[in-house]
This record gives structure tokens, sequence and C-alpha cells, in this order.
């Protein structure tokens, strides 16, 4: 059911209140069109610095997690949603193996963990709008990819900050037999 357009809605650039079946409407121009409960986010299409750095993250993560069994890892763009006014596009991110192979993202219910890398004016959005809609829909660990400060923002549900590392990160989710770990450093100099 589409919510009732507010006569303005301080977050979204225009002021008011969009549903995800508008900002799925929305025409194809090369920016990324998101919902944060109703905020309109718009960014430009990611620069290679952005991608290359997902692209390192995902080549350390995916065999850690075929050798585990836990999840599948993903990257945008991937319609998510996460309640009926929220629809986001996390840069990468991790489902359990119990999905198994998605035919749909509609199918998506949970998720082990959701990256993303900031990039030139999405900080406010990637610290603020998206994480809270993460947190609320109960997503166990997201990761914030800095590359200008060489660091990971690590925020979990019911922490009101984020644990920042600088040399290594360290992820053991529910399931899992073993630990992931991730050299930052050697991250941000293979992007």
């Amino acid at each position: 059911m589409a919510m009732p357009h507010a006569a303005a809605f301080p977050g979204s650039p225009d002021g008011r209140f969009w549903t995800p079946e508008e900002v799925l409407a929305l025409p194809p121009d090369g920016r990324r069109y998101e919902v944060a409960r109703g905020e309109l986010l718009v960014t430009p299409a990611p620069g290679p610095g952005h991608q290359g750095l997902l692209a390192a993250l995902y080549d350390r993560l995916l065999p850690w997690l075929q050798a585990e069994g836990l999840g599948r890892c993903y990257w945008s763009p991937a319609d998510l949603r996460f309640g009926p006014t929220t629809l986001l596009q996390p840069d990468l991110f991790v489902v359990p193996a119990a999905l198994g192979r998605l035919t749909r993202w509609e199918d998506v219910r949970d998720l082990l963990l959701v990256v993303e890398a900031l990039s030139p004016g999405t900080a406010r959005q990637d610290r603020f709008a998206k994480r809270h809609c993460y947190m609320a829909a109960g997503v166990p660990a997201y990761w914030i990819l800095d590359a200008e400060q060489r660091q990971v923002e690590v925020w979990t549900p019911g922490e009101e900050v984020a644990r920042v590392e600088r040399q290594e990160l360290r992820w053991r989710p529910a399931g899992a037999g073993t630990t992931f770990v991730l050299d930052i450093a050697g991250l941000f100099d293979a992007a």
C-alpha cells in the first residue's frame, strides 16, 4: 500500500515523501535512485575507484564465503526492499546460503552483511539514512569503506558508535567455522 505524500519531507531533495514504487518507475538516466523511509537518495553512477575497491573486497570475501558455505555475495544494482517505505541498493551484500540461487531481488529477506563504499557526496546517506535502515532491518554487520581515511567503519545493531578498523577487520558471523580476516591496508592498496 502506497503511503500518502507529505506536503514537505525534509530529507528528500524535493521535500516530499517517496515510495519504492515511484522510485522504480523513474526512467533510467545513469544515476542511482533509492528511497530510505520516504527520503529520495540520488547519486551518480559509481566511479572506477569505488568499483575497484568493491572488487578488491569481493575477491577477498568470495573464497572465504565459498569455503564456509555461508552465503553468496552480490553487487548492485540490486533493488532490495527494507519495509514498505525503503528500497536500497547496497554496494555489496551477502545473502545467507539458505536462500539458494536467487532469481528475484524481492526474495531477499535476510542479509549477513552489507557494505557501502563512500564516494563524494554519499557519506551522509551511507552513514545516516542507509545505516538506520539496515540496522532497523536487523542486518547483523554493516561496513562502510572509507578510502580517503583508509579505514572501515563497522556497525552492528544496537551500537551508537561505529567500531573503526584501520589495520585488520575480523568477521565471524553465526555458523562460520573460521573467522574472515581482512588486511585493510592491503585492501586499499589493491583498489
